[in-house]
């Protein structure tokens, strides 16, 4: 094998790799896209997609923060609610 077989060898092992990574990672993220939450859908996707919340994890304290930041915004959001969304982020999104 010369130089150029073995060059043309690893380029199509590399296309092959980037392709089964590629349906591996969209197979992912499709899947946990599709996991919805009634109460976060509700109160965290009025002003953007809820997505961002389901494709991010936070320490108990960042999540406590940008909670914070959102009721400076505008998030109309009772108490209760506002428990019940910390369970699901916590439980959900808490980055270990």
């Amino acid at each position: 094998m010369n130089f150029e077989d073995g060059f043309v060898l690893c380029r199509r092992l590399l296309m092959t790799l980037m392709v089964v990574g590629f349906s591996t990672l969209t197979l992912l993220l499709s899947s946990c896209s599709q996991q919805t939450l009634p109460l976060i859908e509700q109160k965290c996707g009025t002003c953007h997609t809820a997505t961002i919340v389901y494709q991010t994890r936070r320490t108990e304290e960042g999540w406590r923060q940008v909670m914070h930041g959102m009721k400076i915004r505008g998030m109309e959001i009772t108490p209760e609610e506002e428990e019940q969304v910390f369970a699901i982020l916590f439980r959900e999104f808490l980055l270990k």
